[in-house]
């Protein structure tokens, strides 16, 4: 059932976006032939549609942000193509995050190690032990 639900919100988000980017090829053949921003009749008689469904077709694209990872991006610096290359790894570790992370800590080192022995003794307990003064 669940399988069923899905694959027909799949169907419908491809039909909307199938939709939006027939508008928005349209939009832009007519803004380089008229020399100006067509408007939302001349599109729609463009297309074959009434005003409605495209004003409602560009709401909707308005409403959402709907990416395909196989769609080309308009990057020229001769990186992969696809939008699919540019969505982030969240789990790679980037080397400047690292090389401020190892820093912070050898600076961490350094001030408890101004501190004298018993304040060093409070801060090893309290952070690495997890030991508070509450029972």
């Amino acid at each position: 059932m669940f399988t069923g639900v899905l694959l027909e919100t799949v169907k419908l988000l491809r039909t909307l976006r199938d939709k939006v980017k027939k508008v928005e090829q349209s939009h832009h053949h007519l803004e380089q032939t008229l020399h100006r921003s067509p408007t939302a009749v001349e599109v729609a008689n463009y297309i074959g549609l009434t005003t409605h469904e495209v004003e409602s077709i560009m709401k909707d694209s308005l409403m959402s942000n709907i990416l395909s990872i196989e769609e080309k991006s308009n990057r020229h610096d001769g990186g992969k193509e696809g939008i699919g290359y540019s969505i982030p790894d969240q789990t790679s570790i980037i080397p400047e995050s690292q090389i401020l992370q190892e820093e912070i800590v050898i600076e961490l080192a350094q001030a408890i190690k101004k501190l004298n022995k018993k304040e060093q003794i409070v801060v090893s307990l309290f952070y690495f032990d997890e030991l508070t003064l509450q029972k």
